[in-house]
């Protein structure tokens, strides 16, 4: 960067609002790819935090359900995107969930039965009533807690180049 000067006449002027934009363009591409590298670690963390370090949901499948974030930048200039988005089973800890029957299932010789230890029979079989959370809302929060160093990250990188100019 080079020392900033006041411009002296409109030709000069003009030619530093031309700069600017070059400049902007550039800058703008830069801070998207930081920002949404800055989301996705946010994130990573805040699905941390949720699973205890491990990223995994537990009771999820065989070996727990993993959780990831993925981040995607597309274009280029000022027309710069960037997209952060979940993998795997977000959903069951993002959001609230209502107590819903989960019962025997159909199999090949009929009906098969769901059976657990009852309390005054013995064994107790299905329908049951499975479910009932409060969702924890990690992703929502995660982006929330990235908003403000989004807008900082935007005053160091964009900010600083286009002061440079003038």
């Amino acid at each position: 960067m080079t020392e900033a000067t006041v411009a002296s006449s409109p030709e000069e002027f003009a030619k530093k609002l031309g700069k600017v934009a070059a400049v902007a363009a550039v800058a703008s591409e830069k801070w998207v790819r930081s920002a949404s590298k800055l989301v996705q670690v946010e994130e990573l963390a805040g699905a941390a935090a949720v699973t205890h370090g491990t990223l995994r949901l537990r009771g999820v499948g065989k070996s727990g359900a993993r959780l990831g974030v993925v981040s995607k930048v597309v274009g280029s200039g000022r027309s710069t995107t960037g997209i952060v988005s979940a993998r795997g089973p977000w959903i069951l800890i993002e959001k609230d969930t209502k107590p819903h029957v989960v019962g025997a299932k159909e199999g090949p010789d009929g009906p098969a039965h769901l059976a657990v230890p009852g309390a005054d029979t013995g064994w107790r079989t299905g329908p049951f009533i499975a479910g009932g959370s409060h969702g924890k809302h990690p992703f929502v929060l995660a982006a929330e807690r990235a908003r403000p160093k989004v807008g900082r990250l935007y005053a160091t990188t964009v900010g600083k180049e286009i002061t440079s100019v003038f």
